[in-house]
């Protein structure tokens, strides 16, 4: 509420590349909307993680300390251990230390994608057809920094302060911290993702406010730019997975806040140069 007051007095952020935090919730979107489905296996004839029809296993697809887990969480919002074909849901690496390992696998589609049944079958209700699908979806960082208080608690004054003891910025860097998902778009056959955020800060001692502006770029490009974590996973950002006309519950996260470097393959958008 306080952040919706604000921004009827704020300016609109240059447009163009910044090293960027983003917090779990945009972190998710940026795992289940740009990279989750590219890892569905019903959909490798177009993928940019498939070729010829199959997952391009040991393919690298982000930096090295980057792992993106799928998995049912007990008690999770999206929780479902056993697929609609009756299979046990696995918990999968897609991706380990950079690579990409395993797809999202169900029982019509693995085959022919070359890599084994995962259980990823889910239908919104019994009349509807099973589909790879995601459950709970998160980005893990190898060696992120500690944070012991709880994500509520932080304000952008306070994540300024971490980013420096952490020795991700310096006082005078420019970096911006984006805030809270608002929707967006994503091509998984080109690899390309439009998201837009609740609000900006311009990180510093006083952090400043800007307008929410569309983040654009390429999922693979985002995935290598990812330097570092802030703080323990939280995955309990929900929502909605709409595919085939079928609509299923989804969850997920990353560290508290993942750090972006500047990458002219990532913009920010906003007011013209």
């Amino acid at each position: 509420a306080k952040m919706a007051l604000a921004l009827l007095n704020t300016g609109t952020v240059k447009s163009g590349s910044y090293k960027l935090v983003i917090d779990y919730a945009l972190a998710k979107v940026l795992a289940h909307e740009a990279f989750g489905h590219a890892a569905e296996t019903d959909g490798m004839e177009s993928s940019i993680l498939g070729e010829n029809g199959r997952l391009r296993r040991g393919m690298e697809v982000a930096s090295p300390i980057v792992s993106i887990i799928d998995g049912p969480v007990e008690g999770d919002y999206a929780y479902q251990p056993v697929s609609a074909n009756g299979i046990d849901r696995q918990t999968v690496y897609i991706v380990r230390d950079g690579i990409l390992e395993a797809g999202l696998a169900y029982l019509f589609s693995a085959e022919a994608a070359g890599v084994p049944v995962t259980g990823a079958g889910r239908a919104e209700a019994f009349y509807h057809l099973p589909l790879a699908r995601m459950s709970n979806i998160r980005i893990q960082v190898k060696d992120p920094w500690p944070i012991e208080e709880e994500f509520e608690e932080i304000t952008p004054e306070k994540l300024y302060k971490y980013m420096l003891q952490a020795g991700l910025m310096e006082e005078d860097e420019e970096v911006y911290y984006l805030s809270g998902f608002k929707g967006g778009q994503v091509n998984t056959a080109e690899g390309n993702f439009v998201f837009n955020c609740s609000g900006i800060y311009r990180l510093g001692p006083v952090p400043r406010l800007y307008r929410p502006a569309i983040y654009s770029g390429r999922v693979l490009t985002a995935l290598q730019a990812v330097r570092a974590g802030l703080g323990p996973l939280k995955i309990d950002a929900m929502g909605t997975c709409g595919k085939m006309f079928q609509g299923v519950p989804s969850s997920g996260g990353s560290h508290y806040f993942l750090v972006l470097e500047k990458n002219p393959g990532i913009m920010l958008g906003g007011e013209g140069g």
